[in-house]
């Protein structure tokens, strides 16, 4: 029995480092790292490919996935996830079958595949300690990317899409301070998020901003709806009025030493509602979407129920007539930069809708936990969490991100922490209901 607790816990630690050397990776270098591979089988072997493949081998032979049934018996979301994975096994197949390509096909089903973080993750962070160490990793290489930024140090791969993870780090730094009572400290964390967000700004990345618009109206949903974070939202509220009228204040004195870079997101921001009446680059790439949208819309309506399936090229010849060109670096495919465009087309309307029916599960009973749990710093933890899925749902609006997995990986990696801190309670709230501390 000793053997096997011993054998267990090395097996753990091992996952745990590897997670974590995963994560690292994909905040520092974000596209650079996760596109490092390996060839097997004249296949390309990608760094999250592997990790999943050899996490999840490693978890059948220890029989720790099986064990009591627990993974599966504790998540209230598994027929949706069936549903998924049998959308994903149809559009698979039929990809494989009908296209002959596989490394494009495999790479396109990794919209579905990376959803099995939602169940490593209460897996590899099984406690609260661990939980902790993730989010400091997140704030630690952020904190790096932001001075890399600041001293303008030029390093190859580092700061590859570095404003999605910063603005992750904002979120979780906007709700942690709210449970900080030491006022040093509190001012440090209140001037951390100062400087996320005017480099969240100045990244001049309007996908960014709506996903940050969209948490802020989140945040202000859940100000009404969730009493029990009232206190902590108010803080938080609070605290993000404060970051913005400072923002607007230093603004002017950016625009008297760099004022190119403030007219850059002015232009960014004005062309989001006047693309129409602007020729400049901004409002280029606002059409550009608009067409490809409309013609991927199109496609898709020829095979609506069950969409082509993962494999299948596209390209908007829309854009090619206006513009007369492909996309950068030549590719025969364009990406609708929209993630749920890419589901329809893949998946069909059962692909979407189900994938809705997963989030949308997910975050009712999220919500009805934070209402009913009795530990504040759970409670801002997964609100945190939900924050930030809402703005990765938001960026994903205009963005390639469920599709990556230097991106789309987050989506599934914080929906498997709330899982996680639900487990973390359970377990903390002993037999006579008393809630001890985290």
């Amino acid at each position: 029995m000793k053997v096997w607790v011993k054998s267990n816990n090395l097996i753990d630690s091992i996952f745990l480092y590897l997670f974590f050397i995963l994560v690292v990776g994909f905040f520092l270098s974000g596209r650079d790292f996760a596109h490092l591979n390996l060839k097997a089988f004249n296949l390309p072997a990608y760094i999250t490919e592997l990790f999943l493949i050899s996490t999840i081998a490693i978890i059948f032979i220890n029989s720790i996935f099986l064990k009591d049934g627990k993974i599966f018996l504790d998540s209230k979301q598994r027929i949706e996830f069936l549903l998924f994975y049998i959308i994903f096994i149809i559009s698979l197949a039929r990809g494989l079958i009908s296209y002959h390509d596989i490394v494009f096909t495999l790479r396109q089903s990794a919209i579905i595949y990376y959803s099995i973080f939602y169940f490593l993750i209460p897996i590899i962070l099984d406690n609260f300690k661990k939980i902790k160490i993730y989010f400091s990793l997140l704030v630690v290489c952020t904190s790096i990317l932001i001075l890399v930024r600041l001293f303008g140090v030029k390093i190859q791969g580092l700061g590859s899409f570095d404003y999605y993870y910063i603005s992750m780090s904002l979120i979780f730094l906007l709700f942690y301070s709210s449970l900080i009572r030491t006022p040093v400290l509190r001012l440090f964390l209140y001037s951390l998020v100062l400087i996320h967000l005017t480099i969240v700004v100045l990244s001049k990345v309007r996908a960014v901003w709506v996903g940050l618009f969209l948490a802020i109206l989140f945040i202000i949903y859940m100000n009404f709806m969730i009493p029990v974070l009232r206190k902590n939202q108010k803080k938080i509220l609070m605290l993000g009025i404060i970051a913005f009228l400072i923002l607007v204040i230093i603004l002017p004195i950016v625009l008297i030493f760099h004022p190119l870079s403030v007219e850059g997101i002015e232009n960014e921001f004005i062309s989001i509602f006047r693309f129409r009446d602007m020729t400049n680059k901004s409002a280029n790439n606002v059409r550009w979407r608009l067409m490809v949208w409309n013609d991927f819309i199109n496609k898709s309506l020829e095979k609506p129920v069950f969409g082509y399936g993962f494999g299948k090229a596209f390209m908007s010849e829309t854009v090619i007539e206006e513009f007369g060109f492909l996309p950068p670096g030549g590719e025969d495919w364009t990406d609708p930069h929209n993630s749920y465009l890419s589901i329809l087309f893949r998946t069909g309307i059962v692909g979407l809708i189900v994938f809705f029916i997963i989030i949308f599960r997910f975050f009712k009973l999220s919500i009805s936990f934070i209402s009913k749990c009795g530990n504040e710093k759970i409670r801002v933890y997964i609100a945190s969490i939900l924050t930030t899925i809402v703005f990765i749902l938001g960026t994903s609006l205009f963005m390639v991100v469920l599709e990556g997995p230097f991106l789309g990986v987050f989506l599934w990696i914080n929906m498997g922490l709330v899982i996680s801190l639900m487990s973390v309670y359970k377990i903390k709230v002993n037999s006579n209901g008393k809630i001890l501390n985290v």
